[in-house]
């Protein structure tokens, strides 16, 4: 039995093994079919959509939900509300200076169109490529320039008032950029104002005066001929000033570096007015704030105070002091009625009391004027102090102070009449004008030869009425009376 036992044994091992061989070796058919007869599992693709499917059904009760309980027109609203468009035109040689500046050293948005405008071909060429350049009195001139004379630059322009009407068309804001005192900057201006004020356009003018001391009586008194006309045209004016530019600076710097000064200066008044109206803030100062206070204020001043560490208002009033007293412009502060935009750029350290703070310190250097203002606040990390002032100036922005007690003769602003009747009046200057006898280059107009009564001049200037510059500020004074009437007294039948 032991034998036989051992025999059975052997045969069911290696039926065993035989099977388990078997087993291993089923085909992958036999695999397949036997998967088929399991119950089939899940697939997590599907499931992924379907609850995808779910989702967008949740978010899209939701969105529906929210926007039956919210209401706006904003999406209704037609094409150009809540936008608006700035146009800054360089105009003659120093604007187009000023423009270059601004484009090399300042970003400037989808909201500002920047133009040069000059006769002087070869001036353009500096900036063709970098923005809009309109080439004034291209049939008249020829690109050779004004001469140095308004009346050609004035006729220059007024062969471009097509083209001006068509880049003016839906602008907003116009900043007026130019030197006056020569040909293009003097003449063009005004025109540019007059048409854009025909287009209900708010037009604020930046320009530079030119130093009597440096740049002579003529060129000075065509200056200030073109500044009446340039305000009688403009919202608001501002100035800044050769000799104050001149007089500040003296032998420190360079020539060229002192007319970048200048530039400079320029630049930051147009960049810290267009920042304020198209860049939002946290307190905002909007487009109908700035016109309200431009509309109502005929020139204008404009300063930047910035400051590091601890805030305390006895240095603010310091540093306010003192940016009104660095000032290049001519204008100075009312000592009436003060309207003042501040654009405010505050670290979270800065107390609430810097408003109040502002306006008392213009009260204490007006000696208790009304203040008006409107501030704007934008909160940033920054921990410097930075505030951006727009001020409210006197009424004559060719006067360097509104307090007149201290020259010996104070200005006298008459007026000048012309044709035998006497009764057209151009007013066009603070000098003293005596009437003596027609001369033949008035033309039969009842200007008569002017003579210089120690008026006052730009920063304090005057010319002694005894000195040899009388006969020259006389002759011209003639001229620039004659450039700004124009030729149309000899066409005039009151004339004849």
């Amino acid at each position: 039995m032991g034998i036989l036992d051992d025999i059975l044994n052997n045969v069911k091992l290696e039926g065993e093994e035989e099977k388990e061989k078997k087993s291993e070796s089923v085909p992958p058919v036999k695999l397949e079919e036997e998967k088929k007869n399991e119950p089939v599992p899940p697939i997590e693709l599907e499931d992924k959509k379907e609850e995808e499917k779910k989702s967008e059904t949740i978010s899209s009760v939701v969105n529906v939900s929210n926007k039956k309980n919210l209401y706006s027109n904003l999406d209704d609203l037609e094409e150009g509300i809540g936008s608006f468009n700035v146009k800054i035109i360089g105009v003659g040689g120093a604007g187009c200076n000023v423009i270059n500046h601004m484009l090399a050293t300042r970003e400037w948005g989808e909201k500002v169109d920047i133009f040069a405008l000059n006769t002087d071909y070869n001036s353009l060429l500096k900036l063709k490529g970098k923005t809009n350049t309109i080439l004034l009195g291209k049939t008249l001139l020829r690109g050779a320039g004004s001469g140095g004379d308004p009346l050609i630059g004035e006729c220059a322009v007024k062969e471009n008032i097509d083209t001006l009407k068509e880049i003016l068309s839906g602008t907003d804001v116009l900043f007026i950029i130019a030197g006056l005192g020569k040909g293009t900057g003097s003449g063009a201006s005004p025109e540019i104002a007059k048409v854009a004020k025909e287009l209900n356009i708010l037009v604020i003018s930046i320009v530079n005066l030119p130093s009597i001391i440096a740049e002579g009586t003529e060129v000075y008194t065509n200056a200030l001929g073109s500044f009446e006309s340039l305000k009688a045209n403009s919202d608001s004016i501002t100035t800044i000033s050769n000799d104050k530019i001149i007089k500040a600076c003296g032998n420190i710097i360079s020539f060229k570096e002192a007319f970048k000064e200048a530039d400079e200066e320029v630049t930051s008044i147009v960049y810290e007015i267009v920042e304020g109206i198209t860049v939002p803030s946290d307190v905002n100062v909007d487009l109908n704030d700035v016109k309200n206070f431009f509309k109502g204020n005929a020139v204008f001043l404009s300063r930047i105070i910035s400051s590091e560490g601890d805030y305390d208002s006895e240095s603010l009033y310091q540093l306010i002091q003192n940016a009104l007293e660095k000032s290049y412009s001519n204008v100075s502060v009312s000592s009436q009625n003060i309207s003042i935009i501040a654009n405010l750029k505050i670290s979270n350290k800065i107390p609430p009391s810097i408003v109040a703070d502002i306006s008392n310190i213009f009260k204490q250097i007006s000696k208790g004027a009304n203040i008006k203002i409107v501030n704007g606040i934008n909160y940033s990390t920054d921990e410097k102090l930075r505030i951006s002032l727009l001020i409210s100036g006197n009424s004559d922005g060719t006067q360097s102070s509104s307090d007149t007690s201290h020259y010996e003769n104070k200005p006298n602003n008459d007026y000048i009449s012309f044709g035998n009747s006497g009764n057209n009046t151009s007013k066009l200057n603070p000098y003293k004008l005596f009437a003596d006898t027609p001369t033949e280059k008035t033309r039969g107009l009842k200007v008569k030869k002017a003579t210089l009564d120690k008026s006052r001049l730009i920063d304090d200037t005057f010319i002694d009425d005894e000195t040899k510059e009388k006969d020259k500020y006389s002759e011209a004074m003639t001229k620039a009376v004659e450039g700004i009437l124009g030729s149309s007294n000899e066409e005039d039948p009151k004339n004849n």
